[in-house]
């Protein structure tokens, strides 16, 4: 079940995205373009303030006026583009929930017999709510992304080659780092998933048979093994996000290294 929906996944995400992709690369550019513009615009405004009686204000209200344009201009597309990946994320859990509970009507009993049914409860529910926020995070970040390196780039080649070429040089280790904490935290994450369902299942299997658990006083026994199992999914739920919080810290600090 875990490999169809992997397979399901992504077919759907490249539907949906390729029914987006325009609008939503063009708002990403133009928002992007935004943010790098104006702060240029801006160092070109304080120019021409160079001294007293050297203000040449013509020139500051027209750069005033244009770099107005500029900030509503992004801030409308920035506007767009996340309306378009939250019809992107929310479309796509809602897909893949409809193809996953009719693959669940066809499944051998087997299947149901070997896995507990809160476990497929969980699926429907958590990993699907996860689902949604990778692609709420993931979607704009990849679009944003690659039109702000692009961006960046050309306007660092045009301010200062000496100061893009030392960004550039540096920018593999940062892949390279963010690529291996990435893979240690999505086998984390794997792990969390399972434990997640086996807990769900437990307690499920507890209160619905809360008599019979009392009738055979069963009650510090199953007390001590949720405990056992809900530690297991804290101490493993607070690793993975461990490894990604470095994912972001380590390339943020990676400049005073080489101050």
């Amino acid at each position: 079940m875990v490999s169809c929906v992997s397979t399901d996944l992504s077919r759907l995400e490249i539907q949906l995205v390729a029914r987006y992709t325009i609008w939503a690369f063009i708002s990403a550019i133009i928002s992007v373009a935004s943010s790098l513009i104006g702060p240029f615009m801006i160092g070109i405004t304080i120019d021409h303030m160079v001294g007293k009686g050297a203000v040449e204000f013509a020139d500051i209200f027209r750069l005033f006026i244009q770099l107005s344009l500029v900030y509503l201009i992004g801030g409308l597309f920035g506007w767009l583009l996340t309306y378009l990946k939250n019809r992107l994320a929310n479309q796509t859990v809602n897909d893949l929930r409809s193809e996953m509970f009719d693959r669940l009507n066809v499944l051998p009993l087997k299947y149901h017999d070997n896995h507990p049914q809160e476990d497929s409860i969980s699926r429907f529910v958590n990993d699907m709510d996860a689902i949604s926020d990778g692609l709420l995070q993931g979607f704009a970040t990849l679009l944003t992304g690659v039109v702000t390196i692009i961006g960046g780039i050309a306007l660092m080649l045009y301010t200062n080659p000496l100061m893009t070429m030392v960004v550039l040089l540096s920018a593999p280790v940062t892949f390279f780092v963010a690529r291996f904490i990435t893979m240690c935290s999505q086998q984390l994450f794997r792990v969390q998933v399972r434990i997640l369902g086996g807990l769900n299942g437990y307690v499920e299997e507890m209160i619905g048979g809360q008599k019979v658990v009392q009738a055979f006083r069963y009650e510090d026994h199953s007390f001590t093994e949720f405990t056992e199992q809900n530690d297991e999914l804290y101490h493993t739920g607070v690793k993975p996000h461990r490894y990604q919080a470095k994912k972001y810290i380590i390339p943020q600090n990676k400049k005073y290294i080489f101050l």
